[in-house]
């Protein structure tokens, strides 16, 4: 086992002992060493361990509550990697502009803040709306902005009704937007998506099939037809 492996076997167990304060100093420590690429590093300590979590409320009674504070654990750790990400931002920059947002009802914001860094890292200049925006605030915004892409995230199936409602609004009015969807809760919405042109849908959990729609591969920018 190399140092990296044996700092994020470590950090692993931190973020599991809900201890925040080493947890931070360990990652924070591997992204000053710059040993290992910035997008491996964000997969292997934060992308990685968001998808590994297994609620099962009936066996742990508590899965919730230590959900929620390995969730606040990985937002520091996302704050804290934002002046890196800028470095390559800046050089890797390919002109084009994305709104990152999450339908209205939609409270999840963990996931979408880590698929606006990864449209950073690929040289995107992103415009982060966070969560539940209101759907006529976005149209606007998509007026003003004239954005590339827009990307909407939703956590849960419950959304999907109001992640639909901001899929119809926006392919109506501007029906050339490209719009890539993802998160837990489009798994399985292939067929309700046949109809539109130009939304793609992301089936995975979380973010892999972003890092490959973006240009992303093993944390090295590629082109993307997007």
């Amino acid at each position: 086992m190399n140092g990296y492996e044996l700092k994020l076997k470590t950090f692993l167990q931190y973020l599991k002992n809900e201890d925040k304060r080493n947890a931070v100093k360990l990652y924070t420590e591997s992204l000053n060493e710059g040993a290992v690429n910035l997008g491996i590093i964000y997969r292997d300590f934060i992308i990685n361990p968001m998808k590994s979590w297994n609620c099962d409320f009936e066996d742990d009674e508590l899965c919730i509550w230590k959900e929620h504070v390995a969730s606040s654990i990985l937002h520091t750790l996302v704050e804290i990697t934002y002046p890196f990400i800028l470095k390559d931002a800046f050089k890797n920059s390919n002109g084009k502009k994305v709104i990152i947002t999450c339908p209205t009802q939609e409270l999840h914001d963990l996931g979408i803040r880590i698929v606006a860094d990864m449209f950073e890292l690929s040289g995107y200049h992103v415009i982060y709306a966070g969560n539940n925006t209101p759907l006529e605030t976005m149209l606007k915004a998509i007026e003003y902005e004239s954005p590339h892409i827009v990307a909407i995230s939703v956590t849960t199936k419950y959304n999907m009704v109001f992640c639909m409602k901001m899929v119809d609004a926006i392919s109506g009015k501007y029906p050339d937007q490209k719009i890539v969807l993802g998160g837990q809760g489009v798994t399985g919405s292939g067929n309700i998506l046949e109809k539109y042109k130009n939304v793609k849908l992301i089936t995975d959990e979380i973010l892999p099939e972003y890092m490959e729609v973006i240009g992303i591969k093993g944390g090295v920018q590629h082109e993307t037809g997007i």
